[in-house]
């Protein structure tokens, strides 16, 4: 009775590998922090404001963009400078 369920067990595995990965997102190409800095900051003023850094996510994903525009916000200005935003992601992929 064992020997069928592994072949079965087998079997989805198999086919399951050559499904399409259509339900993974695209990974992004890295970018630098001034590349990104320079593609958010909508208004050119050299600052990033929490609705340019949140961009148009809602719900949960705004929330945790808003969480970490507070957390990079080192002089509480209200917005990101440059080297703030440069500092977040040193410090994001220090922790991965």
């Amino acid at each position: 009775m064992a020997l069928p369920i592994t072949i079965v067990t087998i079997a989805a595995i198999a086919i399951s590998s050559f499904a399409p990965a259509a339900k993974a997102p695209a990974k992004q190409p890295d970018r630098t922090p001034e590349e990104v800095f320079t593609h958010l900051d909508a208004n050119g003023d050299g600052q990033l404001d929490p609705g340019e850094f949140r961009g148009k996510r809602e719900g949960k994903a705004a929330k945790r963009r808003a969480e970490a525009f507070r957390k990079m916000d080192r002089d509480g200005s209200g917005g990101l400078s440059p080297d703030e935003l440069r500092a977040g992601f040193q410090h994001h992929r220090d922790s991965e």
